[in-house]
């Protein structure tokens, strides 16, 4: 149910598309109401044994906001005070093909863009 995808430094995140329905927040405590899809991100790096198979949570951004990012061709910085925690142009437009697809499908595919 998710997509990794790596940044230009080497620094793998998964990419996890949350849909109406689905649970989210720290240990999926809430669900999610909102017809507009969100995106999260997972530092993939961290110990899974630590933070869960999805790996250190970093950020989460409503569907409109990645697509705005890929529209403009930019990378996005996840965590202003973690600099590892960017994803350059190309891993966004990644993640936000891949998010289309299964929004747009409800299929649920786990692929690795690294």
């Amino acid at each position: 149910t998710m997509l990794t995808i790596q940044n230009n430094r080497g620094r793998a995140f998964n990419v996890r598309l949350v849909r109406v329905g689905d649970r989210y927040g720290r240990d999926d405590c809430l669900t999610h109401e909102a017809s507009e899809p969100m995106v999260e991100f997972y530092d993939a790096t961290q110990d899974a044994a630590k933070f869960g198979a999805r790996g250190q949570f970093v950020a989460r951004y409503c569907f409109s906001t990645i697509a705005d990012v890929v529209r403009d061709n930019r990378g996005i910085n996840l965590c202003g005070h973690v600099s590892a925690w960017t994803v350059d142009a190309d891993g966004v437009r990644a993640a936000f093909t891949w998010a289309a697809e299964v929004a747009a499908t409800g299929i649920v595919t786990t692929r690795d863009e690294t």
